[in-house]
């Protein structure tokens, strides 16, 4: 049974990893998108002053088994995959059969500085979620890029409004975008911009 105490550390064991799935299927959609933390993330205290020890492989694996996840996002720098201790989840998410969609250039509390890579990612993350791909995003905590992908993602799957995107993504995974304004405006400007009703796709 996992401990609130938060002077043990939070492990695989302890804390298993989960996931958070959007809980709507867009018509002509195939897969599944979960939202969650990083796999395998080492923390010695987090903004909640949680201590992570985690085992990359062991949480892979139970995002497998647990959700039959066929696709990993990530969306964290190299640095961050250094300072975690997670530098090689790609490698080892393909060695268990994942296929890996990742973002690098996008830090902590930030939003996309080149559009056009971003809009890009979005449309193939889009596909993969429309042919039947069962999608894990993630950062670090699993809330501000996390939550900003993810509704941009929902906003063009469905063709809803950015705000509307957001609060089916706060639905799953409530903490998600907040205290993040800036985040927000982004993917307000990014769906009205992108939009189903703007590009035709």
């Amino acid at each position: 049974m996992a401990t609130s105490d938060v002077s043990l550390p939070r492990t695989s064991i302890s804390h298993p990893i989960f996931a958070n799935f959007i809980e709507l299927t867009p018509e002509g959609f195939k897969g599944r998108v979960g939202l969650t933390f990083c796999p395998g993330k080492h923390q010695p205290r987090s903004p909640t002053g949680a201590f992570w020890q985690r085992d990359l492989e062991m949480d892979l694996r139970r995002l497998q088994s647990q959700y039959h996840a066929t696709t990993i996002v990530p969306l964290i720098t190299p640095e961050e995959g250094i300072r975690y201790r997670v530098p090689n989840e790609k490698k080892k998410a393909e060695e268990l059969g994942f296929h890996v969609h990742a973002l690098t250039t996008l830090p902590d509390q930030h939003v996309p500085s080149n559009h056009e890579e971003f809009a890009t990612f979005i449309f193939e993350l889009l596909e993969r979620w429309r042919r039947g791909d069962i999608l894990i995003i993630h950062c670090i905590h699993g809330l501000g890029r996390t939550g900003l992908v993810a509704a941009c993602i929902v906003a063009l799957a469905t063709g809803c409004t950015a705000d509307e995107a957001i609060t089916i993504v706060r639905t799953a995974r409530p903490t998600a975008l907040m205290n993040a304004e800036h985040q927000v405006d982004y993917v307000r400007r990014f769906v009205e911009k992108h939009g189903r009703s703007k590009t035709g796709r």
